[in-house]
């Protein structure tokens, strides 16, 4: 399963006094694999630990379907931005996904999973001082599409946040929300992981119409 990584951002309170404000939600999607490196999207993750505009304080989780949260800590980040890849260093899920051996041909029949972004399947409560999330239900934001037989591509892509040159990757027609970036590329076949989802098209709007996704084995830390 994938897990929902999640930013909160709050303003200092005064000496003694408690948080009265904050604001955030999900910021994007992780998995892990069998080896335990925990993978997720390089461009979701260049302003992580940048408290969101009007706050001065920030923090951030991974949350995982069956409830485990766990606290990130700055410096925890490994990025590959010539594959928009990053590891996430000193975390690995409980459930993890063995990495595909599968050639994907014209009958491979795919799932991709993630959370979407935005959306704040929790409560935030103040325990002695200390910010935590309470209640954290990440299913009432997962987003599961299945049933898509993906379209091979190389990708070579430079835009503001993403540049890639001939990276070997996939196409999915999906209509799908934003969210989607760091989660997994699923083979039905056998639920190996083979790719990482990390863009989705028209770019700018909340609801995609095809999502590209790259294909992990190419990633050198997995060779």
């Amino acid at each position: 399963m994938a897990s929902a990584v999640i930013k909160i951002s709050w303003r200092k309170p005064l000496s003694g006094a408690s948080i009265t404000e904050a604001e955030g939600g999900v910021s994007g999607t992780c998995f892990t694999l069998a080896s335990g490196h925990t993978i997720t999207c390089c461009h979701n993750m260049s302003e992580l630990f940048v408290p969101n505009q009007g706050y001065d304080q920030c923090k951030v989780f991974i949350a995982e379907p069956a409830g485990k949260v766990t606290e990130l800590q700055p410096g925890c980040l490994q990025t590959y931005p010539e594959f928009d890849a990053c590891l996430i260093m000193g975390f690995s899920a409980e459930q993890r996904y063995r990495l595909s051996d599968n050639d994907l041909g014209p009958a491979s029949e795919c799932a991709l999973l993630g959370f979407e972004a935005n959306t704040a399947p929790f409560d935030v409560r103040q325990v002695n001082g200390v910010l935590c999330l309470d209640g954290v239900q990440v299913e009432r934001s997962r987003q599961f599409y299945h049933g898509m037989v993906p379209k091979k591509r190389i990708f070579s892509i430079d835009a503001a946040d993403i540049k890639i040159d001939g990276k070997h990757g996939y196409i999915c027609d999906v209509s799908a929300k934003v969210g989607l970036s760091g989660g997994p590329m699923i083979d039905l076949r056998d639920n190996t992981a083979v790719g990482l989802c990390f863009m989705g098209l028209p770019a700018d709007a909340h609801q995609k119409n095809e999502i590209g996704v790259l294909d992990i084995r190419q990633l050198p830390f997995l060779r």
